[in-house]
């Protein structure tokens, strides 16, 4: 299993936005869709339940070798058919 590091953005963006590292964890090693952006970054989309809806965290992460993913930056939306 890879390695998961936060920058600090991240981290800030997570705060700001109400979303728990283990969400995040959970969207990264368990997406729903993986999208290659570049040759060394990726977008990782889980879709979540809460209250009667659905939305989806997006964690985009730069893939360092050996085996470890730095998130960039993570997010939250309600336009699931836009990201999934």
């Amino acid at each position: 299993m890879a390695t998961l590091v936060f920058t600090d953005h991240a981290r800030f963006q997570m705060r700001e936005r109400h979303i728990t590292e283990t969400k995040v964890r959970l969207c990264v090693r368990s997406p729903d869709k993986t999208i290659h952006q570049t040759a060394r970054r990726q977008r990782f989309v889980k879709l979540f339940r809460k209250s009667g809806g659905q939305y989806a965290i997006i964690a985009i992460c730069d893939i360092m070798p050996p085996n470890t993913r730095k998130i960039v930056t993570v997010f939250i939306t309600s336009k699931i058919r836009k990201y999934l």
